[in-house]
């Protein structure tokens, strides 16, 4: 995989712009007093410090094409992100003439509001999946709650600042509905397939790099025609909704599973002990077919495909998840309620 040139701009604008937030919160933690507003500026310098680390990191992998292109139109995300640096070197420039207190914050809700931009929580939501250790979306809601609180505590004083504080904060929401839309099923809550793609490319070349074996497992519902005609799309969806939550509880936080479409399930494990998969996949039956007696009893089938990945890590995972679908309907004509894996050399 060639590194997209594009997505390597983009993440170099968002680590400067969040280089550019840490000095300037530096910078306002020496003036502060009290010393609870000193901390304050010192915790979000350090946390815009992290953040830019996590670009960094991303950065080396768009790098060496690791990294699918996430973005729809990336030209575009560029050229916006190109306008709001030299805005966010103008604060920067500002918060070296040593502000007030009103100010400062006043010059905080700006940059806050530029790192809104999309472009930020689409590629936290990236970074999520290949770090082990942190979790930035979730450390991101901490960072900006924390900022729209010390805000109202310090900074407001007119209508029109409690105003921007209102819009900061619905944008943020926005933006994390909008990147959820265009990566999640809708019903099921799991990644949707453009979502599922986007994430297991990153995940496949680290297995490669680590040497990790890994799985890819198709999973659908037994006769689910029959049970949307004798029980209606509603029963159907709740059955469906189900299934998706019966997935999420079994797998680990690193496993990504997606809906493939209709009432077909695709897991994606980037590290996994084969001998312990036909006990997962006996597992999941079991579970689904016993606990779906409250709604509607039903079986599932699984084909799973497992093995080492070979140079081209996309082109690996193509090819396994046909050979997982070739599994899974073995298990349908075998009688459904079935599983079968195979173990790729």
């Amino acid at each position: 995989m060639n590194a997209d040139h594009e997505l390597v701009r983009i993440i170099g604008l968002c680590e400067l712009i969040d280089t550019h937030a840490s000095v300037i919160y530096s910078t306002f933690a020496e003036l502060a007093h009290p010393l609870e507003l000193k901390k304050f500026w010192h915790d979000m310098a350090s946390e815009e410090k992290d953040h830019a680390g996590y670009w960094s990191h991303l950065l080396e992998l768009a790098s060496q094409g690791i990294l699918p292109q996430v973005f729809d139109q990336p030209k575009r995300i560029s050229r916006e992100l190109e306008i709001i640096l030299p805005r966010v070197e103008e604060l920067l420039e500002k918060s070296r003439q040593r502000p007030d207190i009103n100010t400062s914050f006043l010059i905080a809700c700006r940059l806050e509001f530029y790192t809104l931009h999309p472009a930020f929580r689409r590629l936290f939501r990236l970074m999520q999946l290949i770090s082990v250790k942190s979790s930035p979306e979730l450390e991101y809601d901490v960072h900006i709650n924390r900022f729209l609180n010390f805000f109202t505590r310090y900074g407001l004083e007119t209508p029109e600042q409690e105003l921007l504080v209102d819009t900061v904060k619905a944008l943020w929401e926005e933006n994390k509905k909008l990147t959820l839309l265009s990566q999640n099923d809708s019903l099921t809550e799991v990644w949707n397939r453009r979502g599922f793609f986007q994430a297991i490319i990153p995940l496949s070349y680290l297995a490669l790099r680590n040497n990790s074996y890994v799985a890819v497992m198709m999973l659908d519902i037994d006769n689910f025609k029959e049970i949307n005609d004798v029980h209606g799309h509603q029963r159907g969806d709740e059955l469906l909704r189900f299934v998706a939550d019966c997935l999420k509880y079994h797998i680990r936080g690193s496993d990504i599973v997606g809906r493939y479409g209709g009432d077909e399930f695709i897991l994606f494990f980037p590290q996994v002990d084969s001998k312990m998969l036909p006990r997962l996949c006996d597992k999941i039956g079991n579970f689904i077919r016993k606990e779906s007696e409250r709604l509607v009893p039903v079986t599932v089938s699984m084909g799973v495909c497992h093995g080492l990945l070979g140079k081209n890590p996309e082109e690996e995972i193509k090819n396994m998840i046909r050979l997982a679908d070739a599994c899974l309907c073995r298990s349908k004509e075998k009688g459904r309620n079935q599983n079968c894996l195979y173990h790729k050399k």
